[in-house]
């Protein structure tokens, strides 16, 4: 299983939608891995579900961790909670990716 984590609105939904239209054969939280043919469960846990999150690192052999770029507090609250992800003993063998979304400041 892949876990997506972040804060709310850091764009997870947003993600999991693409990634259906990217593959529209593959409808739901279950997509493929084409290269390895493999079934891949995403599994999404939002901001506020944050307490139990340790819940699902035992099935965990990914992890996406997705951060709001544009605001300044949520990233640094995410941080702490991105320290914590990766001290967790369930967590010492899974991939991570870290994903930064959205834009901070404007191009000039």
């Amino acid at each position: 299983m892949c876990l997506l984590l972040g804060a709310t609105g850091v764009g997870k939904t947003l993600l999991v939608k693409r990634l259906q239209n990217i593959l529209p054969h593959y409808v739901g939280t279950n997509l493929t891995d084409i290269v390895a043919h493999r079934k891949i469960t995403i599994r999404e846990l939002g901001g506020c579900m944050s307490p139990i999150w340790a819940s699902y690192y035992g099935n965990c052999h990914s992890l996406l961790f997705m951060m709001d770029a544009s605001n300044p507090t949520q990233l640094s609250a995410s941080c702490m909670q991105l320290l914590g992800l990766l001290s967790a003993e369930e967590l010492s063998k899974a991939s991570v990716l870290i994903l930064f979304n959205k834009m901070y400041g404007s191009r000039g």
